[in-house]
């Protein structure tokens, strides 16, 4: 053997050839806890639980609060007027002086112009001043 000795060193050999052959059934371990049967029942429980539990939890959780929300908002509007107290304000006299202003029918079916009542009592609508001329009906004949 030359005078050498190898004792130390194929001690340490076999103790890798140990350590190799654990860490090769670590690998496998690992490999079998990522198949394919593994990891799709994981995820359809995770998507199904999400999906169709948990979800109709939430939207029935959200539709509850939104409805107790809009209850409580409309009985705050309801109820706001009642907090403050009365105020009547005068009628000053640039109120009392304005002049009436001429409107347009909200009905398209004529172009007549509706007035509001003058200080004279009636309307320019309703006293011939509309600023259309008549129509007899022998005119609508002979058209």
């Amino acid at each position: 053997r030359c005078g050498r000795e190898f004792d130390n060193v194929i001690t340490i050999v076999e103790d890798m050839n140990d350590n190799l052959k654990l860490l090769n059934a670590q690998a496998d371990l690992s490999l079998d806890l990522i198949k394919c049967k593994n990891v799709n029942s994981l995820y359809v429980n995770t998507v199904h639980d999400a999906g169709c539990t948990y979800s109709v939890d939430a939207l029935a959780w959200i539709f509850a609060s939104a409805l107790v929300i809009s209850v409580c908002g409309m009985i705050m509007i309801m109820l706001r007027s009642a907090y403050y107290p009365e105020e009547y304000l005068e009628l000053g006299e640039c109120w009392m002086s304005t002049k009436p202003v001429p409107t347009k029918s909200e009905s398209r079916d004529s172009d007549e112009g509706t007035y509001p009542i003058a200080a004279g009592g009636r309307s320019r609508a309703f006293s011939g001043e509309t600023g259309s001329p008549a129509r007899s009906p022998s005119a609508v004949q002979g058209a």
